[in-house]
């Protein structure tokens, strides 16, 4: 698995599984927003977009996918349903 492949499931994931899978609103909501930091975050990481050098910044995508994983484990399990893509996320921080 590569980082571009991983982005692309999360989005099909994201249109298919989410915008159009999910029928409680509130739940789609927060779906949508959980795993479009997901997107964001690793589209940061595949066009190399930092703010600084340091790992350790509170800004850097790695540091703030971790924290993002660590927070919301249950919820991100539950909508990145591929053990291939989540497994190689977490291998990312």
């Amino acid at each position: 698995m590569d980082l571009k492949k991983c982005l692309e499931d999360l989005i099909i994931m994201y249109d298919n599984d989410v915008c159009c899978g999910i029928e409680d609103d509130e739940e789609r909501k927060n779906a949508k927003v959980l795993l479009g930091e997901v997107i964001i975050l690793l589209t940061k990481l595949q066009l190399g977009i930092k703010c600084c050098k340091n790992e350790n910044c509170p800004v850097s995508s790695k540091r703030e996918l971790k924290i993002l994983f660590d927070n919301n484990e249950m919820e991100l399990k539950k909508l990145i349903p591929y053990e291939v893509n989540y497994d190689f996320i977490v291998s990312l921080f």
